[in-house]
């Protein structure tokens, strides 16, 4: 379109009060609508037009729309006084008529209770910016008298647009015209290109002064549990309502005291203070919680605690449950009422050593009122006679591998007693000519460096083992022991790991590899003091005079001895098998060997 265009005279519209004869107009393609908004902080009024097209397009190249003529209609409340036009894109009328009420519409029929605006821009072309499809863009602003209800633009259907029309000539519907309205060919007759109001009327709101309802509030547990509460007075103007309470509850508040009764259940129960015409955002809420004040509950975790006689009390343990547990703890008392606390906490541990049946109580603390009356409970610790009776046995599959030969040890734990066992644990030894290669058990766990079988727990009446693999690395005799070396509960007839030999806890076993002798070479065989009544024997023969602790060897055979305190082979002892060699040398050596007490 050519610029040129705008400066010709436009037809049908109302400008400087003076009303021309309407002329019928064709609608461009290009249209738009408008739309009034409503700023309730500001209170202002924003008129917009709102482009159903977009910026540049087949008739404007340009990327912003520009435009001349231009009117917006109004339909207001018959108060209404339209104040403060104030122009954002072009220059508007700021003193419009108001229409509706002269003679000349009398015989129109209106609606007494409305009446009309048309505000109308100087011909002058203004760029409005870049228009986007369905995005609004501001015209001007205004304010009004007062809040008289909703301000609207003029629809093209309002009777109004007729009646000025048929009675009066006057062309009071919107109009819109820019260069996008018009195509290039340069049509003299400017094409309309406003279609319609858009969106609902602009709806004033008056100032709201928000009531300040208070702080909430949050109530405590006292002798009586509380139902009632003070809020803060409504002022003039306000009153106070019930907004929700606790089911089952009949609450009420007074206006203007603000005096809440009624709330019997705990939870929490909301109020809003708000003015007379009951605004739903002219108003505040506040809160009130009433707390539950069912006292909490000692919850004892060891119910059936007991102690074995003689020995150290265990743990004792409750939990606190319930409401209103936070910062609540506990106290533990020798007496149910009265006496000074023995300990704090959930936890405690009797101090000295369990003889007799006795009980502790346990009282809460950091309760509220209510519930510092609430007797103590008492948590019984039942004394009994709990010792166990754990034996232990080792045994080999062979007695007499030969050299370099794999043999298996077996170690056998049995609960022989009338309690469980807890806490089980067995150490073996493995003696330098014994090789570690692998080892079995159904229960607990082998550390092979140590030497440690942690078995755990072991039933009344059952029997746990343990299978150890290895292989015999030198000649002569080679022992393996193993004893009970740790149990939670102490035992009828044994220590643990006291080294006690005759003990039932403590076994040995062990295995012989022959050694070779050459002529001349002489081996000692040696036992510790202790024994009485000694006899050595050879090849099943007694050696005369031989009856100290230690004997020399100097020829091929079998040799053992007796004593009155052990038997051996027969009680875990081994003979010494010597057989002749051609591997020694002339020169005579001594190699010891030692024969230990072992279990009867």
């Amino acid at each position: 379109m050519k610029n040129g265009l705008f400066t010709l005279a436009w037809v049908g519209l109302i400008w400087v009060h003076c009303f021309v004869p309407v002329v019928a107009q064709q609608l461009s393609t290009n249209q738009v609508n408008y739309q009034l908004t409503y700023d309730a902080s500001s209170q202002t009024y924003t008129a917009w037009v709102v482009p159903r097209y977009a910026t540049p397009n087949s008739n404007n190249s340009d990327a912003n729309e520009f435009g001349a003529t231009a009117q917006v209609s109004l339909k207001v409340p018959k108060d209404f006084v339209i104040q403060n036009i104030t122009d954002i894109r072009g220059t508007w009328d700021k003193n419009p008529l108001k229409l509706g009420n002269q003679a000349v519409f009398a015989s129109g029929n209106l609606d007494p209770n409305y009446l009309y605006y048309v505000i109308g821009k100087t011909p002058t072309e203004v760029n409005y910016g870049s228009f986007v499809s369905g995005t609004p863009v501001s015209l001007f602003t205004f304010r009004g008298n007062s809040c008289q209800g909703p301000v609207g633009i003029l629809a093209k259907t309002d009777p109004f647009v007729t009646v000025a029309k048929t009675l009066a000539s006057l062309n009071t519907a919107c109009s819109f015209y820019s260069r996008s309205g018009q195509v290039i060919s340069g049509n003299v007759i400017p094409l309309e290109q406003f279609v319609d109001k858009l969106g609902p009327d602009a709806a004033c709101t008056t100032p709201c002064v928000k009531p300040n309802a208070g702080p909430d509030q949050t109530l405590i547990c006292a002798t009586i549990p509380p139902t009632t509460a003070n809020l803060v007075d409504a002022a003039v103007g306000q009153k106070w309502k019930v907004l929700s309470v606790q089911p089952n509850t009949t609450v009420s508040i007074t206006t203007p005291e603000g005096l809440v009764s009624g709330m019997t259940a705990s939870g929490e129960y909301r109020f809003v203070l708000q003015v007379q015409s009951d605004s739903l955002t002219c108003r505040d809420t506040v809160s009130v919680i009433i707390p539950n004040c069912v006292c909490p509950q000692v919850n004892i975790l060891t119910p059936n605690a007991t102690a074995c006689r003689g020995r150290a009390f265990s743990t004792l343990n409750v939990a606190i449950s319930g409401n209103n547990t936070q910062g609540v703890g506990a106290e533990w008392f020798a007496s149910a009422t009265g006496g000074s606390a023995l300990a704090t906490g959930l936890s405690y541990t009797p101090t000295g050593i369990a003889t007799v049946t006795d009980t502790f109580y346990v009282a809460l603390t950091g309760v509220s009122t209510n519930c510092l009356a609430v007797p103590r409970t008492p948590v019984i610790v039942t004394v009994q006679d709990c010792n166990i009776d754990l034996s232990l046995t080792v045994a080999t599959n062979n007695q007499q591998p030969g050299l370099n030969g794999n043999i298996t040890l077996t170690v056998t734990v049995t609960n022989e007693g009338q309690n469980p066992a807890s806490g089980v644990e067995v150490k073996n030894i493995l003696p330098a000519g014994m090789s570690f290669q692998t080892f079995a058990t159904a229960t607990g766990t082998y550390n092979s460096g140590t030497g440690t079988w942690t078995i755990g727990n072991i039933a009344v009446g059952q029997t746990v083992t343990l299978s150890i693999g290895v292989q015999v690395t030198q000649t002569g005799v080679q022992y393996f022991t193993a004893e009970i070396s740790k149990a939670d509960q102490g035992d009828v007839d044994s220590t643990p790991n006291n080294g006690v030999e005759i003990e039932d806890d403590f076994d040995r076993t062990c295995v012989t590899v022959p050694a070779p002798i050459c002529a001349g070479q002489i081996f000692e065989l040696s036992i510790p003091n202790g024994y009485t009544n000694i006899q050595w024997y050879k090849d099943n023969q007694p050696i005369p005079n031989a009856t100290t602790s230690a004997l020399q060897v100097t020829q091929a055979g079998t040799y053992r001895f007796t004593a009155t305190n052990v038997a051996c082979p027969t009680a875990g002892g081994c003979s010494f098998i010597f057989f002749e060699g051609d591997c020694c040398p002339t020169k005579a050596i001594c190699v010891p060997f030692t024969i230990k007490k072992v279990k009867k």
